[in-house]
């Protein structure tokens, strides 16, 4: 009886130890398993133009004034006020120990990601004349800044070579990268004193956010066709240009100008969508010229009267609406919403809109005062716009005799995505710094 126990209590031993060698290599290969990576996040130019970028606490954005001096804002959506990116009493925000004045106005563009603000500073060029007039100069190139949210550890990130810039435009972020593309131009002389800028470069660079270490990506410009960011979709960037029937270069060899610009001219539209793991790509040709608007793997586009889609993956083109005819359509989507700018003899009429998955057109009734334009959107975040949603101001006679619009008041507001397309007029208003 007591060797059977022995023997038992021996089994038990063993068989204890093989669960937990088991419990183990489960555990091991539960580890290795790839880890997940993040998913591209779009910055849009369109927002980005206008000097400024939001999250879902908030806006931040710049604004330049006379004397070359650039400074900071932030407009917190729960308190509903705007104010210096600064948290200083009595500070004045005008020198450096200020966390929203910046020295230079050469600032490009900003945007938020995360837990860092970023900012494009362009390059900057001095001259200087000496008394035998022998004349210096110098240039500062063009660099990225990065600092926290509340203005803090501010830092150089990164910058160029001489003569080489952050081309404007779209900019992508994978969490640990970001992606935009850097390029070089080149003043061709056409004569009689005449100057043609061109592009010579445009290459599609990633900076890591954490060293700022710069690394090139892929050629965006190979003198047969010339591209840049447009849209995201997973670990996708969606790139769009044209490709030439030949090299327009060859053309400004020559300083034949005309030929340059019939080449230029008659470029066909190319989508390319490119994996930024792989690097491998996929280039689709399109015989119309459009406006590129994108959501989920499908392009979305005016001619004349009528809306189209375009699937990237089938290639195919369907109709997706009909408007009234006598007009000219811009698109732009919001989401899975898309709003349609109604024009005629270069005048606003009206703004609609519809859903994209269930396309039915209803006006869009969101307009300024007299005279009319559509409510300006600044900022979209996962729940609510930030937008301009009424000004003052007054016609003044320009220098050359017209008569144009001056604004001299902007409300902005926070409003909710759904009430926004459900015409309801529901601004949280936004109180700016006096």
């Amino acid at each position: 009886m007591i060797k059977m126990r022995k023997v038992l209590l021996i089994l038990s031993c063993i068989l204890l130890v093989a669960c937990q060698g088991n419990k183990t290599d489960n555990q091991q290969v539960k580890n290795d398993k790839p880890i997940q990576k993040e998913s591209l996040v779009l910055k849009q130019w369109r927002y980005l133009s206008l000097n400024g970028d939001g999250n879902d606490d908030g806006y931040y954005h710049f604004e330049a004034d006379e004397d070359g001096q650039t400074r900071l804002f932030y407009t917190d959506y729960s308190t509903g006020k705007e104010v210096y990116l600064c948290n200083k009493p009595e500070c004045k925000h005008n020198d450096e120990s200020c966390t929203a004045y910046l020295s230079s106005s050469n600032i490009e563009e900003m945007f938020v990601y995360k837990d860092h603000l970023y900012f494009i500073e362009l390059s900057q060029g001095t001259v200087q004349i000496f008394g035998d007039g022998i004349v210096s100069s110098s240039k500062a190139a063009p660099r990225i800044y990065q600092m926290d949210l509340d203005g803090q550890n501010k830092k150089e990130l990164c910058q160029l070579e001489e003569g080489y810039q952050f081309e404007a435009g779209d900019i992508a972020f994978d969490g640990e990268n970001m992606y935009l593309s850097i390029s070089k131009n080149d003043d061709i002389n056409i004569g009689k004193g005449s100057y043609l800028q061109v592009t010579i470069q445009n290459e599609l660079y990633k900076i890591n956010l954490e060293t700022g270490k710069k690394e090139k990506v892929i050629n965006l410009y190979d003198g047969l066709s010339d591209k840049n960011i447009a849209a995201v979709e997973g670990r996708n960037l969606i790139l769009t240009g044209y490709s030439y029937k030949e090299n327009p270069q060859k053309y400004l060899d020559k300083k034949d100008i005309e030929g340059y610009d019939k080449v230029m001219m008659n470029g066909q539209s190319i989508v390319e969508i490119l994996n930024i793991d792989t690097l491998k790509k996929e280039t689709i040709k399109i015989k119309e010229n459009f406006q590129f608007n994108y959501y989920q793997n499908k392009i979305y586009y005016s001619d004349k009267n009528k809306i189209y889609t375009f699937d990237l993956k089938t290639q195919k083109k369907d109709e997706f609406l009909t408007l009234d005819k006598g007009y000219e359509y811009v698109l732009d989507l919001y989401g899975d919403r898309m709003i349609i700018a109604q024009w005629k003899d270069e005048k606003m009429k009206r703004t609609l809109t519809t859903s994209l998955k269930n396309p039915k057109v209803k006006e869009l009734r969101h307009y300024t005062r007299e005279p009319k334009e559509a409510v300006h959107i600044l900022s979209m975040n996962s729940k609510n716009l930030f937008v301009i949603y009424d000004r003052e101001g007054s016609y003044e006679k320009t220098w050359a005799g017209t008569m144009q619009y001056e604004t001299k008041k902007e409300y902005k507001g926070i409003i909710s995505i759904d009430d926004f397309f459900d015409n309801k007029k529901n601004y949280k208003k936004i109180s700016p710094i006096q």
